[in-house]
Formats: C-alpha cells, structure tokens, sequence
C-alpha cells in the first residue's frame, strides 16, 4: 500500500514538471524559438519607407512598386513616419516591430524636370542592404515612375526574394544567443561563467588535429551592391536599354508637284500639275530584324487644265531587314510598285489634243534607308530606291499608244526620301518630309508620229506633315 502511494506521488510531481512553462520552453527546440517570425504562413511582406524629398514623384513611384510586389504576390505595407534608420541593427528592430521580411528603401534628388531615385532593398534579418539601384528621367514624375515600373522587379526582384524577418527578440543580423549562460552578467559581484571550457595549452594540443571553430562564429559582413544609373533612353550593357518596335504606321498630308517635260523641249510643251494627296505607310516587324511595309498616296480632286479630271495612285509593298545600330536603325528593303497618273476626258471629246500622256508604271523597287536618332525626341531618316520598270501600260491616252509614243520604253527610275520626327512619347510623333519620283522614257518617235520627241522625263515632287505611331516592342 505504502509503494503504491509513493508511485502515485511521483506520478503527479513528473506531471507538473511536464506542464510548467519552464519546462516546455526549455525542451522546445532552439530553431523553433529563431524561426518564430520568419517561418509564418502567409505571403511575404515588403515595408516601403522613403527619406525626405520625394515631392511629386514619390506617390506614382512607390504605387509602381506597390503593383510590382503585388505581382510577385507580396504585400507591401504603406509608409511608417518617422526618420529612417541609421545602422543595421536599428533596421533589424523596425523590422521585428513591423513584422515584414525586408525593406524597400527610396531616396529621391534632383530637382522638378530632372529628378532621380536610389532604391535600396534590405533584409529583416540583419538589416543588410542585399542590392540597390538608381534610376533617373527627365521630365513630368510620370516619367520617373515609368522608368521605376519597367526596371524595378528586373533589377531588384531577386533582391526583393532574399529577405527574411529576423526571428523574435533578436536586434543583429547574429545567430541567437543563449541568455542562459549570460543571467549572471548583469550582476558585477559574481562573474559569468565562460559557456565552453578554456583551450588547452599549445604543447597539449595535437599538431595534426586543427582547433575547431568557435560555436558562435560572427558572419562576415555582405557587401553593398555598387549602385547603377538607369536613365531613361540610355541603352543598358545587356542590349535591351532600346526596344525595337513591332508595328509602326504613318498618315500623312501632302503637297505633290507634278511635271512632265519632253526632250527637246522645242519639240512640245509639256505640262505640270500642283495638288494636294493623302499618304499612308504601315510596317509590321514580327521578329526583330524581318518585316513587311506597304504604303502609298492618292489624288482625285485636281483637273488638269481646269478641264480634265486627273487620278494619281502609287502603291508599293516590299520584305524588310531591319539591323538595329548603336545610334539608330538600317533598312533595305525589296519589293514591287504601281504608280498611274491619268487625265480623264470631260465628254468633250478634245482630251485627245492633250499633249500628257497617262502612265502606268509597274515593276519592282529595291533600296535602304537610314534612321539615326538625334537626341531623345528628335530623329532623322533617309532613304533611297531604285524602280525597275517592266512596264508602261497602254489605253487609249498612254504614253505607249498609237496616240503618243508606241515605241515607247522606260528607262532609269528612282525615288528618295527625307524625313524628320518628333516624339511626343514612346508611341506617337510628328513627322515632316519630303520625296522625289522621277521616271525617264525614251519615245523612240518616228517620222509618222505626231509628237517628235527623242525621250520625256516624269518627275514629282512633294512635301508633307504627318502623324505617326509605333506599337509594341521585341
């Protein structure tokens, strides 16, 4: 009886020893108390702090980071007042009091119109810096938070993924320590006692056998990422700081000069037209360097001799290489074209004593151009083509008729072009231009014809403004 009493007793006092707190803090484990901040469910959280001086700018920034964290599943909390820290540690213990995995940290100069942010990313660890990035524009904020939108996660998104929170009750980036050996510390009458027993003497140690490490060894110091200016405009070493467009298209105003003069000019008279036409001109890249372009202008308002109604149509499409270059882009192209320019009779029946011919050029067009960028928001192009014509047309007033010239045959034919653009933004731009056509033809008149003529030349001339745009980008 008295055996089974004292079991019972002993029973009961292991049962208490078991529930206290002390001892269920004592058993638990020590990665379990490191890891109590770190290791929580839930998405990782990002506070976003600033210094002063943002202005304007810092708003659509940090609302650009805001998305970019969102993206990546993150949540970014808004920003705390108060001064920033000064020292990792002082990180580390906002970092505990926030309760969030890491930092992102902007610091804004610059003036309106030209202004710059340096974003530091920093862990909740030990309150390192784990990567930092500067990005400039010009320009209304807007511009600076572009740049930030489009640069941000692929310069820093690795960083952004290595923070960790910085476990409960620790202010250092340090491995926990054990309190337990370092209670009598803070009393000065009783010194603590060392946690690991003192080295043994040189001589006693064994020349073959290493001393090992210290138990807590202090981390190296990572370091600070050098930070790089991302400007706006400014091409990167990786070769994607300038994206070539996928689609551009352009419409245009123009004022075409027409003249169509014979050799010699003794022979006849010949004629001139001054009218306005409308142009269009669209590409599309579907890889960088390979693409198509087709375009053209259009008339069918003017008269001639304020008697005969005129049209006017040029169209042309060809295949594209485009080779981007450090200060712009090459073209050369080859394809094929059709320009007609044809006076109709108005009924009565004298479009006969005309001494214009129509034409209906058609063959193939083969050249290069040149963009070369001036500045940020200006560019210049030129370009030239040769025109292959394989053929005249014919009809009842052509130039290859029993009523003109029906030897007729077409010689050297090119056209050029130069234009100038504005940008106004990434997609659209103001466009002012000019170009030349210019078609020879040698008549190979005989006696029996009625215009005595050895050859004609058909030149056009034309100036234009025009708006266009680019869209998408490789």
């Amino acid at each position: 009886m008295r055996k089974a009493t004292s079991l019972w007793v002993v029973s009961a006092f292991l049962v208490a020893l078991a529930l206290s707190p002390t001892a269920a803090e004592a058993a638990r484990p020590k990665h379990a108390v490191r890891h109590g901040g770190g290791g929580a469910k839930g998405p990782k959280r990002i506070a976003v702090t600033s210094a002063d001086g943002g202005g304007a700018a810092e708003g659509p920034v940090r609302a650009q980071i805001a998305r970019a964290l969102a993206r990546a599943k993150m949540k970014a909390l808004p920003q705390k007042k108060g001064g920033a820290p000064t020292d990792d540690q002082q990180w580390v213990e906002l970092g505990q009091k926030l309760k969030v995995d890491g930092f992102v940290q902007l610091s804004f100069e610059g003036a309106r119109g030209n202004q710059s942010v340096e974003i530091s990313v920093r862990t909740g660890s030990d309150g390192s810096s784990v990567g930092s990035e500067t990005f400039a524009a010009k320009g209304p904020p807007a511009k600076l938070a572009a740049v930030v939108a489009k640069g941000f996660w692929k310069k820093l998104g690795a960083a952004v993924k290595q923070t960790t929170a910085a476990a409960p009750g620790e202010t250092t980036g340090m491995p926990a320590r054990d309190l337990a050996h370092e209670e009598n510390a803070t009393k000065p009458e009783t010194p603590a006692e060392p946690e690991t027993p003192p080295a043994p003497p040189p001589e006693a140690a064994s020349p073959e056998t290493p001393p090992e490490p210290p138990e807590h060894e202090e981390p190296a110091p990572r370091p600070r990422p050098k930070p790089r200016v991302v400007e706006e405009g400014t091409p990167e070493p990786s070769g994607h700081g300038h994206r070539e467009p996928a689609f551009l298209a352009a419409a245009q105003l123009r004022y075409l000069h027409r003249s169509f003069t014979y050799v010699p000019s003794s022979a006849v008279t010949g004629a001139s037209l001054n009218t306005p036409t409308v142009g269009v001109e669209v590409s599309w890249f579907p890889i960088t360097n390979f693409g198509v372009t087709a375009g053209g202008d259009f008339e069918k308002w003017m008269k001639l001799v304020k008697q005969y109604p005129t049209t006017m149509l040029d169209v042309h499409g060809a295949l594209v290489f485009r080779l981007p270059l450090s200060f712009g882009d090459l073209y050369v192209q080859a394809g094929v074209f059709r320009h007609s320019f044809s006076a109709a009779d108005d009924g009565s029946g004298q479009r006969a004593n005309v001494s214009l011919p129509d034409v209906t050029y058609f063959g193939g067009r083969a050249g290069a151009g040149l963009d070369v960028r001036l500045g940020e928001s200006l560019s210049l192009l030129v370009d030239a083509n040769y025109r292959l014509v394989t053929s005249l047309g014919s009809g009842d007033y052509g130039v290859k008729s029993a009523l003109y010239f029906p030897n007729a045959k077409a010689g050297v034919a090119f056209d050029a072009g130069l234009m100038l653009a504005y940008h106004l933004n990434r997609m659209l731009e103001v466009q002012v231009g000019g170009d030349v056509r210019r078609y020879a033809i040698t008549t190979n008149a005989t006696a029996t014809d009625r215009v005595q003529a050895t050859s004609t030349a058909d030149m056009y001339l034309a100036g234009w403004v025009g708006l266009g745009g680019s869209f998408g980008r490789h």
